[in-house]
């Protein structure tokens, strides 16, 4: 009976094992299907992040052209030659001409309106 006993015990003793390496495998795939989650997640959010990145590189390549474009365009405004400003003073001596016209004509216009009145 003794052998027997001990033979039993042997035999619970090593079933237990085995159930505690049945648990301990089943934790173990339990906490891989987690990882694998967790990894088919972040996997998302980078390829998210990643296309975000290339969209703010993208907008900030078109600003800097952009910006570029609008330091041509303010050089070239500030970029007056001499003849642009013999043009320009010409312009403006007329425009000065004209209107001295306009004012002696409507003055006198004005003047004509008075007499008629008295």
């Amino acid at each position: 009976m003794s052998n027997q006993n001990k033979d039993l015990k042997e035999d619970k003793s090593k079933f237990d094992q085995c159930e505690v390496i049945k648990n301990k495998i089943g934790e173990l795939r339990s906490e891989l299907k987690e990882l694998k989650e967790t990894r088919l997640v972040l996997e998302r959010e980078m390829q998210s992040n990643h296309k975000q990145l290339t969209e703010l590189n993208d907008r900030i390549r078109q600003s800097k052209k952009a910006m570029k474009e609008n330091k041509k365009e303010e050089r070239k405004a500030l970029d007056i030659g001499e003849e642009d400003i013999t043009e320009l003073k010409t312009q403006i001596a007329t425009l000065k001409k004209m209107n001295d016209e306009d004012e002696k004509k409507y003055n006198k216009n004005i003047k004509n309106q008075e007499k008629q009145i008295e």
